[in-house]
């Protein structure tokens, strides 16, 4: 590469001072042609050299590589999205629960993804205090309201 420029930087340099020297006429037109054919050789002697298979594998090598960044992207972001969802869906249990009279309410939501990919709540684990009756309305509502059915519902009640 750096004898393709040492060699570019010559000719130049030849070809300026033979066009400086050269009379006016066809002299010099002949002249501007050779130098300017001697320019263009110039260019293109690196290209000879140059190895194409190896820029394909480059490449390929970069698609790669960036294809594994979006796909690492999309992960972390359906993951933030499961997490926010499970997080969303306990601050509901809790603030639901609270409204029924319950206590020291604690609530995990464990999420499946559906058919289309979209994430769903599946099962929770809710420990609380308070009553029967509210207990088994939070129950009610966990269901209805998340759609998880009371068979995947885990519960702790203490007095």
């Amino acid at each position: 590469m750096i004898e393709g420029l040492k060699s570019l930087v010559a000719i130049s340099l030849l070809s300026g001072a033979a066009l400086w020297l050269c009379p006016e006429g066809s002299a010099k037109r002949v002249t501007r042609v050779l130098c300017t054919a001697l320019l263009v050789a110039a260019v293109a002697m690196p290209l000879r050299d140059f190895d194409f298979d190896a820029l394909s594998l480059a490449e390929a090598k970069v698609n790669s590589a960036q294809a594994e960044i979006i796909n690492g992207g999309m992960e972390r972001e359906n993951l933030l999205r499961e997490l926010v969802m499970a997080q969303n869906c306990e601050q509901y249990i809790v603030e639901k629960g609270n409204a029924l009279g319950l206590r020291d309410l604690h609530a995990t939501v464990e999420l499946k993804k559906d058919v289309n990919g979209a994430w769903l709540p599946w099962a929770a684990t809710v420990s609380a205090s308070g009553q029967p009756d509210s207990v088994r309305q939070l129950q009610l509502v966990i269901r209805d309201d998340l759609g998880i059915p009371t068979e995947r519902q885990d519960w702790s009640i203490h007095e």
